[in-house]
């Protein structure tokens, strides 16, 4: 009599692994994995040049209304070169509202000093930046916000190989200058525009 042979597994024992499920899927050209975001704490660099102290921030309305632990922020920002967010318009705002000493820290802002459309991205959000690098995170939470702005940064910017973090240090040192079209009437608008002039609501003037 003859015996029915075993049926071929649909999956083999390496499949039990998620991470080695995922290799296989990163392998395929109709698929794309996203990982969740480990927080890094430790990065093992070696030291290029000098050091830098840099501020990774963001707030949102889970902090409304709740009281901060200043002492702790005025440790953070003891010998701080450089305060990041990724609306810096915003959270500067809030955070010289709420302890002025903010305004004297020099600030970057990740949405407007790195041109993510240059560098062959669709969009400046964070979620979306974070999705291209292949990972995922719990979005608007301040911390993992801050975890994966972290990570966007640290990583090498697409057409250029230098990462998002060098590139606002470097932009730190350099001299920058506002130009606003103050009370330039509306009819304006489409000749500033076109000139690279962006529309700051909270100031109420065209400027680049």
């Amino acid at each position: 009599m003859a015996r029915t042979p075993n049926p071929t597994p649909l999956l083999d024992a390496s499949f039990a692994d998620p991470e080695a499920m995922a290799e296989v899927l990163d392998g395929h050209p109709d698929y794309r994995v996203l990982r969740r975001l480990k927080p890094r704490r430790e990065f093992g660099h070696k030291r290029q040049g000098e050091i830098a102290k840099v501020l990774i921030l963001d707030t949102d309305a889970m902090v409304d209304g709740k009281r901060l632990n200043e002492a702790r922020v005025a440790e953070l920002m003891a010998g701080v070169d450089l305060v990041i967010a990724h609306n810096a318009r915003f959270d500067r705002g809030f955070m010289e509202n709420r302890l002025p000493a903010f305004a004297y820290l020099p600030w970057a802002c990740s949405v407007s000093e790195i041109d993510w459309q240059a560098q062959g991205r669709g969009s400046a959000k964070l979620e979306f930046l974070a999705h291209e690098l292949g990972f995922f995170y719990d979005a608007h939470r301040a911390e993992m916000d801050c975890h994966a702005l972290l990570a966007v940064l640290a990583a090498p910017l697409p057409n250029t190989g230098e990462t998002g973090l060098a590139r606002l240090l470097a932009a730190a040192q350099a001299t920058s200058y506002r130009v606003q079209a103050t009370g330039s009437p509306f009819s304006s608008k489409d000749a500033l525009r076109s000139r690279g002039y962006r529309w700051d609501a909270e100031r109420k003037v065209w400027h680049t």
